[in-house]
């Protein structure tokens, strides 16, 4: 074999054969030259064939043996069992070096005598099996079931049928055992359930006597507030009408005086005079003093109104805010206690000014009796604002003494206050959330630090949700 290089610098190689021979008194050497490329090429392509089928064979086998779930290797034509697995002979019985006809040299494996043939006519069928129910036996001679699968495929120029068992015995055993279980705690829930119908019947009468007694206790809260509300009148109308009743009855004495001059015909011009004056300065009065009863009267009706009938109606929120306020003044108007507003004008809103009012009201019964305890000094400030085209922002905010960590998650539940047993209910904050976030359709948040006071914060839409409202 030798190298030949041509024009182009390529190499060729080629077999080259000589021999000798005589001719005119000389020794001649003939050479005959073939190129041996292709052939070289094909052996290389062999032998890289060779050890690549050598090198999948490797892994077959690695991968065959290292499963962990048994595996056989049969030739079709002989039906005979080529090759098993190490987990294989891990649970059954098959001498490895020896070969076995699937039917009569595996005696006591198969549990049933019929599911061999019948396990090649459906791998004749379809060209494999995909988990075929059998039932065999191990080692221990053991009825097992496994689900076998297996497919054709060619190797050694001959057609094999490689398969495998999946021992599921345990399962279908927990399978069993759940059925079992399900029957028992279908017999315990039926029993049960009897048990919870009968005890849902008395919970639901519970419930329904715990509901009218709630019920009963907000409308207490409620008519308490407003029975607040009408001593604060009240009390607050005794100055007007005082100084009306007042002045109404010096007019009347000044009158019979001067009928009585008028009678005995000693009517002076400088006593008419005086009359007149004293006549226009009291009735000028009486009509101030009577004006501003006519007015707390007129909030308070509304108020009232709303409060007693939780009637849906269009407002200006400033209007009814003004008119909640001006009924709580003698809550605060006489003590050391501020309060400041900033309320902005033109709001309109399609809403519930009753349960607003009550918010309000609570809010401001909350902050009177627990904001400021201890201090001789306090502030209040009351902000309404609008916050988007459809909703408005109220805010009610105290620089009082504050609400500890620990407390400000249940401010909000019933019954809960620090002044149990001293005239406190627990329910004005929990009554003021669920008109809130039931009624008025908002939302309430509450930040306190204790020693810097708390503030609650409303989000209400312009126009409330629709509820079916119950006049009280």
């Amino acid at each position: 074999q030798i190298g030949f290089r041509h024009r182009d610098q390529s190499i060729s190689q080629c077999r080259v054969s000589g021999s000798l021979f005589n001719a005119d008194d000389e020794v001649y050497l003939l050479l005959a030259s073939k190129n041996i490329d292709q052939e070289i090429a094909v052996e290389n392509a062999r032998v890289v064939a060779e050890n690549l089928r050598r090198e999948n064979q490797q892994k077959y086998s690695m991968l065959f043996q290292s499963s962990p779930i048994p595996l056989g290797l049969m030739n079709v034509a002989d039906q005979k069992i080529v090759e098993v697995n190490d987990i294989w002979l891990k649970h059954f019985s098959l001498p490895y070096e020896i070969t076995h006809d699937i039917f009569q040299a595996l005696p006591g494996f198969w549990a049933d005598g019929d599911q061999p043939a019948a396990m090649l006519d459906s791998l004749q069928a379809g060209n494999s099996i995909d988990q075929l129910e059998v039932l065999v036996r191990d080692k221990e001679g053991r009825h097992i079931i496994c689900l076998m699968s297996a497919r054709l495929l060619e190797m050694h120029n001959s057609l094999m049928c490689i398969f495998s068992l999946f021992d599921v015995t345990r399962q279908y055993q927990v399978e069993q055992e759940i059925r079992e279980m399900t029957a028992q705690l279908e017999d315990r829930v039926r029993l049960r359930t009897i048990g919870l119908q009968q005890a849902n019947v008395e919970l639901a009468s519970a419930m329904e006597s715990l509901k009218i007694t709630q019920d009963e206790l907000i409308r207490s809260e409620k008519m308490a507030a407003l029975g607040s509300l009408v001593a604060g009148v009240a009390h607050e109308l005794n100055t007007p009408i005082g100084n009306s009743v007042t002045v109404a009855s010096t007019l009347q004495d000044k009158t019979q005086e001067l009928l009585a001059d008028i009678s005995a015909g000693k009517l002076r011009r400088s006593v008419l005079d005086q009359y007149l004056q004293s006549a226009e300065q009291g009735t000028s009065l009486l009509m101030r003093t009577l004006g501003v009863a006519r007015e707390l009267i007129g909030n308070f009706k509304q108020v009232a109104v709303d409060q007693a009938s939780n009637q849906r109606r269009k407002f200006d929120l400033r209007h009814v805010l003004d008119e909640v306020l001006s009924t709580l003044a003698p809550m605060y108007k006489n003590g050391p206690f501020n309060l400041i507003t900033d309320l902005e004008a033109d709001i309109e809103m399609d809403s519930y000014p009753g349960p607003l009012g009550q918010i309000i009201t609570n809010f401001m019964t909350n902050a009177l009796n627990h904001a400021f305890e201890g201090r001789t000094e306090g502030q209040i400030l009351i902000v309404s604002r609008r916050s988007s085209t459809d909703s408005v922002e109220i805010v009610f905010e105290d620089n009082g003494v504050g609400i500890e960590e620990a407390e400000q998650k249940r401010v909000f539940d019933p019954f809960y206050t620090t002044k149990l047993g001293q005239g406190g209910s627990g329910l004005g904050m929990n009554i003021a959330y669920n008109l809130v976030t039931g009624v008025l359709g908002g939302e309430i948040r509450l930040f306190s630090q204790p020693g810097k006071g708390t503030r609650f914060t409303l989000d209400l839409p312009c126009i409330a949700p629709e509820l079916a409202i119950e006049g009280e």
